[in-house]
């Protein structure tokens, strides 16, 4: 039960059937109590609203936000060989929670980047190298708003061949 909702109750409670609540340090140690009460069945409903951002949590934030690019969970275990995946990809479920990484699939693998980049990406689907583009969102938001759509965020992910592998398709043909 939220502390809000203790206080919710204690400040509605009856207090004609029990005067001596009206007492100030009886007020103060009751109500010292029931901030424990919620802090004790918030820790027994498995720690829910008490999360923190842990060293490993930073760690793949900082992995992340160094990144040109997106990365996946197993390019993070490069960076970082003392985790476990399943160790990134609870940091990587607390951060996209938290607002701090979206995500995205393309060909079975899930890329992760930091929320706050609005990047324009090109991902060469041979060799798996992303290439970072201009933003091209810019010349789509004003068509959005001329059909009424408001855009809070983008992903523009354009897939084909990079220029050296283009380049090796050529010679192989």
């Amino acid at each position: 039960m939220p502390f809000e909702a203790c206080l919710l109750f204690f400040v509605n409670f009856p207090k004609h059937a029990y005067p001596q609540l009206t007492s100030q340090s009886v007020c103060g140690s009751i109500l010292l109590q029931m901030k424990m009460i919620c802090i004790f069945s918030t820790l027994r409903a498995g720690g829910k609203g008490m999360e923190r951002l842990t060293k490993n949590r930073k760690r793949v934030r900082e992995v992340l936000f160094s990144s040109e690019h997106p990365l996946t969970a197993y390019d993070i275990s490069k960076e970082c060989p003392e985790m476990s995946l399943t160790t990134i990809y609870r940091a990587l479920d607390y951060l996209v929670r938290k607002g701090q990484v979206k995500s995205f699939t393309f060909n079975q693998y899930t890329y992760f980047l930091p929320s706050e980049r609005h990047e324009d990406f090109f991902l060469c689907t041979s060799c798996g190298k992303f290439f970072q583009l201009e933003c091209l969102a810019g010349s789509y938001e004003q068509n959005l708003r001329e059909r009424g759509m408001i855009p809070s965020d983008h992903l523009i992910l354009i897939t084909g061949l990079c220029n050296e592998c283009n380049e090796k398709l050529r010679v192989r043909i």
